[in-house]
């Protein structure tokens, strides 16, 4: 008796039915059965369009070119960043829909694997070896009862904090589901265009807001002294507002607003000066001139989030 493969149709049309004949599937998987065997359960389950390739060149490519309401892929490919290129999906850097569905799939993951996936902005992590009645599953769920995103400085997904209590009033943002849409017979290309542009003016507001909040909490936790202690935090800081720097300058070209950028170079020379010749009193200098860069840009920020 032959081995099991990677997937089956074991319990593939257990729970309640829907009608996914419209959905269209990009899959990545670098292994030729298994990918073989998704797109096989996949048609058995009754999707119209799978779209499998093996490597992430061509991922790029169908994200890039062609419009997909699901998104399956290998986490781990050898010859490319799936998680970069799902973060880029999420800030529209890449493709027609920021908001598509994406599950995330590995072998055995370990928890690290599954915290990278979840601050990719993946719905979901499949892990493998699975049956087809879990992958089954996962569509599903993501169909069904999909999270809410939120928008951060780092990050742009489905909502992933486990803490309810933690999530302050304003901070979810629904999104369009194009593929509850049309496994539910709801689907309309119109309505469906006009939700999702006004959930991506909705989420580059909230990142606005969440760019000025951040930047007036380090204006003000900035550390003055010049002990060591004092130095290793500032450095903390330092490296912080580095990369705040670099995702506000993408954060200005995604929302067309070069004031945004100009201010993120003066974080950059602030930075650098930071790091130079450092006596009290340019610390107390640099540090007014980072309250006033701050403010000046958490003013700007609230403006385009107003």
């Amino acid at each position: 008796m032959s081995s099991p493969g990677p997937f089956s149709l074991v319990g593939a049309d257990s729970g309640p039915k829907v009608d996914l004949s419209g959905v269209a599937v990009v899959v990545h998987e670098p292994r030729t059965e298994v990918r073989r065997m998704m797109r096989l359960a996949l048609h058995e389950f009754g999707i119209g369009t799978v779209n499998d390739v093996a490597d992430f060149a061509a991922l790029q490519e169908q994200v890039r070119a062609n419009p997909f309401d699901l998104l399956i892929a290998e986490m781990e490919a050898p010859d490319g960043d799936v998680c970069g290129l799902l973060r880029a999906i999420r800030y529209g850097d890449i493709g027609r829909d920021p908001f598509v569905p994406a599950v995330l799939s590995a072998w055995n993951p370990s928890v690290g694997l599954v915290v990278k996936a979840v601050n990719a902005g993946a719905d979901d992590l499949l892990g493998k070896p699975a049956s087809a009645g879990r992958l089954l599953e996962r569509v599903r769920m993501v169909a069904r009862s999909r999270r809410p995103f939120v928008a951060a400085c780092d990050y742009v997904g489905p909502e992933r904090r486990k803490n309810p209590a933690r999530i302050k009033p304003g901070d979810l943002i629904e999104v369009p589901n194009v593929l509850a849409n049309k496994a539910g017979g709801s689907w309309q290309a119109q309505a469906h265009r006009e939700a999702l542009d006004d959930a991506v003016v909705r989420v580059h507001r909230a990142l606005s807001e969440r760019f000025a909040e951040k930047l007036e909490l380090l204006a003000e936790e900035f550390v003055e002294g010049l002990d060591d202690s004092a130095a290793e935090k500032r450095a903390a800081t330092l490296e912080t507002l580095r990369s705040l720097a670099d995702n506000l300058e993408a954060h200005s070209r995604r929302i067309a607003l070069p004031t945004l950028a100009r201010y993120a170079d003066g974080l950059r020379r602030l930075v650098k000066a930071f790091q130079g010749n450092v006596t009290p009193a340019t610390m107390k200098r640099n540090k007014a001139l980072l309250r006033e860069i701050a403010g000046s840009i958490a003013a700007e920020a609230r403006r385009h989030a107003g």
